[in-house]
């Protein structure tokens, strides 16, 4: 029986960064294949999450992957 893969979802709200109005060095460390240019360029997407994380079969046994009712949680997001 195929097992699904674990997962963590949540609703966010978005904010778009323009280029330049961050200092995104330290993101650098993060992302060190990007590109200087997109780092200078290229705007930043930062997710504030809402609500609650849903997580299906974090910290469940596999063979409790089956039963979604055992393998589906709820987490506050703050």
């Amino acid at each position: 029986m195929a097992i699904p893969p674990a997962t963590v979802s949540f609703l966010a709200r978005a904010i778009v960064h323009a280029p330049g109005t961050l200092d995104l060095k330290s993101a650098a460390e993060y992302a060190p294949h990007h590109p200087e240019i997109a780092r200078k360029n290229g705007c930043a997407i930062e997710f504030v999450p809402e609500g609650q994380f849903v997580t299906y079969g974090i910290g469940v046994p596999l063979t409790r992957f089956r039963d979604p009712e055992a393998a589906l949680r709820h987490a506050p997001t703050s």
